[in-house]
């Protein structure tokens, strides 16, 4: 029932964290479709932070995978996809989160992937 579909989101957010990690492009795009049918927001709000955190790098990474391999349709999806999630971190930052600004600041290092950004996100 509905305490199996919590454990299926909450192991899918750590499985994604993980793929992250480890640079599992495969493993972040099975994990973002699961995640797919489960609402954004969450409560506690340190697993949606997490969500919205490792959600906007997997995106970030597979846009910039689909890029490369020229399959516009898929690069589109998952921009399409780390754009409300770029959103509400940007708007948790604008209310106070302290750790949703560097957050920001990551996923924007992400998308233009030059090492400057990088250590921009690192200082934040």
């Amino acid at each position: 029932g509905k305490q199996l579909q919590m454990t299926f989101r909450d192991t899918s957010i750590l499985r994604l964290m993980l793929a992250c990690i480890f640079n599992d492009t495969d493993a972040m795009e099975e994990m973002m479709d699961r995640l797919s049918s489960f609402v954004i927001f969450d409560h506690p709000l340190d697993r949606q932070h997490i969500r919205l955190t490792f959600g906007g790098i997997a995106a970030t990474l597979l846009a910039r995978k689909y890029d490369a391999l020229g399959e516009t349709q898929k690069k589109q999806k998952f921009r399409e996809l780390a754009q409300p999630l770029l959103s509400l971190m940007t708007k948790y930052g604008r209310i106070g989160s302290r750790n949703a600004i560097p957050v920001c600041t990551c996923f924007k290092a992400l998308a233009k992937n030059q090492p400057k950004n990088y250590v921009k996100a690192n200082r934040e």
